[in-house]
């Protein structure tokens, strides 16, 4: 039998909205000098989905423009289309085609997170910690499970004097 996980459960809509949020806010609230954003930032969409099933969950944290809505769903959409694990693979900002949704797959299950809303690499971040919730799994193990896949990960990720990479090893 294949393993489910339910992301229409009101347990895991909690859990997940819980993890968006904290780490919305850990980020927006990092201070100007270590955080440069040439925007206002006012909430982020996501999506998290069980790709080719109606398994999935839709939700905001604070208020998020119309186009991190759309957006949201353009990444997951555009990944799944060219079977991506990342949208970071088919990125190009002139096209408005950014990172921000990343697919993993444990035991059986994959699972699709796409953020929109802050910085690319902000939604790439918080989508790997929105899967890495749900799969009950280290992050390290689900971005090397995108990376195995041949997914881009942000390079922010890797740069030692960069806040994501701080915050992914902390």
């Amino acid at each position: 039998m294949k393993k489910h996980i339910d992301l229409s459960s009101d347990e895991k809509i909690v859990q997940l909205q819980n993890v968006a949020k904290s780490w919305y806010e850990m980020i927006m609230g990092l201070p100007a000098d270590i955080r440069q954003d040439d925007k206002e930032r006012t909430g982020i969409a996501v999506l998290i989905l069980e790709p080719d099933t109606r398994n999935m969950v839709m939700f905001e944290v604070e208020q998020p423009s119309m186009a991190a809505s759309f957006f949201r769903v353009e990444k997951a959409v555009r990944s799944n289309l060219f079977q991506d694990p990342s949208s970071g693979n088919s990125a190009n900002p002139s096209l408005f085609r950014f990172p921000g949704s990343f697919t993993a797959s444990f035991d059986g299950v994959t699972l699709q997170a796409s953020v929109s809303g802050a910085k690319g690499e902000e939604d790439a971040f918080i989508s790997a910690m929105l899967l890495a919730s749900a799969f009950h799994q280290p992050v390290d193990k689900v971005l090397r499970n995108i990376k195995n896949s041949k997914g881009e990960i942000p390079p922010q990720f890797f740069q030692k004097d960069h806040y994501l990479y701080v915050l992914l090893n902390s």
